[in-house]
């Protein structure tokens, strides 16, 4: 629901020999109830690492991290290199205690060649964990490095079959308490699932899967992934070899918990049981109307089994302009029922929150290239009603009730100007139609604000100062739509996404 305010300009005469469109302003309201939109948060995330992360893992107790050099060869949504990376720089992998204190680099790799070369080293795969090892793909195959380990130690190679890649297609680890599984593509058209022992590093009989996986998981009660918006499970038994099953379609994100996975399907999540294999009505539908999409979700690992997701709902400012994501971290109880967002993200062009962990009360994110941490009972963010109180329309001089005339064919603009029923509302844009008169739809497209501060969106404030000029949503109308004897009507749309 939103406010919507109207201006109406008309009259048409005849001055000093020249036709001018003489706009006496006429301000009417159609009132509805008022948009809602998520303030500014009222916990704030910790960063745990400020900079140049490229991937994450949480390997209780600690947070293991990899820095890459610029000549990354597997950019990914979950590969980001930072923007400061040049040629020379080293491959990294680091740590840090989910306590606190000082990093500690465990692992590098910079091997001498000319000015202006890549780092020769290839990184083949995501970096997992545990409480003794953290584990890659190279060139040479699986490779682990303990993380006590000191920044010059080499790591030991685990196995030398884990480092087939084919159309860019990057190894894929998973880690259960006993076992490293890495799912590799020994040809372009297939893929193998290999399983590892971690006590012994022997490895049980590949599996095979035709395609591509994404999303590898593991736990207990077997291994999971993603093929071609599939889930599938497989499970291993000594003696009868491999098991595999497709569990559900249209799978966005998948999380799992001792007897349930949690699996996001676009814009819902249901619960499927591991045991029976029934699966219930969605515990949760998203009610964006604006693309929602649940791409990531993580079981919270504590008695009182919450679920943590994240859900980008797609915005434009205007309709040929690019994409922005709005990323919305939510926290739902494992039964469903109610729940509430803690943290929002808006970023244009690509989803940049993602990788959510959760571990002792705290859930962990990337952001950019940086981990951010948010306690797991954090309050929720608060909802704000914003509504528009009044419209100015001026060519350069305008009184709050529009009584100044306009003359046609001459620069106009408009002030829209909102106001949040609480706390300021960061990120909010405003889009400003021409109506037709009779029947009040939309003639064309929307206009987008032009402020000089924050471009497309704005602040919204509890009171606003019609001195400054950012306290508004400016405009400036086409001259099209300000001509001698066409009538013209505003609208104005505060929040249009509902975000």
């Amino acid at each position: 629901m939103f406010l919507t305010q109207f201006a109406q300009r008309r009259h048409l005469f005849l001055v000093s020999g020249f036709f001018l469109l003489l706009l006496l302003v006429v301000v009417s309201a159609l009132r509805q109830d008022p948009h809602t939109a998520v303030a500014a948060p009222q916990e704030t995330p910790t960063t745990m690492v400020a900079e140049d992360v490229t991937s994450y893992t949480l390997a209780h107790p600690r947070l293991i991290w990899r820095t890459a050099s610029q000549c990354d060869e597997l950019p990914s949504l979950l590969n980001q290199v930072s923007d400061t990376a040049v040629p020379e720089d080293p491959e990294l992998i680091s740590r840090l205690f989910v306590t606190g204190g000082n990093s500690r680099v465990i692992w590098s790799k910079n091997d001498p060649r000319p000015p202006g070369s890549c780092n020769p080293y290839k990184f083949l795969s995501n970096v997992v964990g545990d409480g003794n090892y953290v584990y890659w793909a190279d060139e040479s195959g699986l490779v682990r490095q303990s993380v006590e380990a000191n920044a010059q130690d080499e790591p030991e190679v685990v196995s030398t079959a884990v480092k087939s890649t084919h159309n860019g297609n990057k190894v894929l680890l998973a880690l259960s308490d006993d076992h490293i599984y890495a799912l590799i593509y020994p040809t372009p058209i297939s893929a193998q699932i290999l399983r590892f022992s971690k006590s012994t590093l022997t490895a049980d009989p590949a599996y095979s899967i035709l395609g591509y996986g994404t999303q590898l998981a593991a736990d207990e009660d077997g291994v999971y992934w993603l093929f071609s918006g599939s889930l599938w499970r497989a499970t291993y038994e000594q003696g009868t070899g491999w098991d595999a099953a497709s569990i559900a379609t249209g799978v966005t994100s998948f999380a799992s918990s001792d007897f349930y996975l949690y699996i996001a399907r676009g814009n819902n999540i249901v619960r499927y049981n591991k045991v029976d294999g029934s699966t219930t009505t969605p515990l949760y539908t998203s009610s964006s109307p604006n693309a929602p999409n649940i791409y990531n979700v993580v079981h919270s690992q504590s008695a009182t089994g919450e679920l943590f997701f994240l859900e980008s709902r797609e915005s434009k400012a205007c309709p040929d302009c690019f994409i922005e994501y709005t990323q919305v971290l939510f926290r739902m109880g494992p039964n469903g029922g109610p729940f509430v967002p803690l943290y929002t993200k808006a970023s244009p062009l690509i989803i940049n929150v993602f990788n959510l962990q959760a571990a002792d009360g705290y859930v962990y994110w990337q952001e950019d290239d940086t981990i951010q941490r948010l306690t797991q009972n954090a309050d929720a963010l608060p909802q704000t009603n914003i509504t528009i109180e009044r419209i100015e329309v001026t060519q350069g001089t305008q009184d709050i009730n529009n009584n100044v005339p306009l003359i046609g064919g001459r620069r106009t603009f408009v002030r829209v100007f909102g106001l949040s029923a609480g706390a300021d509302v960061p990120n909010v844009t405003a889009y400003l139609y021409r109506v037709n008169p009779a029947t009040l739809e939309p003639i064309g497209d929307p206009l987008v604000p032009m402020n000089s501060q924050g471009g497309t969106h704005n602040v919204v404030h509890p009171v606003h100062v019609p001195l400054l000029l950012d306290n508004s949503f400016v405009y400036e109308l086409p001259l099209s739509w300000v001509q001698t004897g066409q009538p013209l009507r505003l609208k104005a749309v505060v929040n249009p996404f509902n975000n």
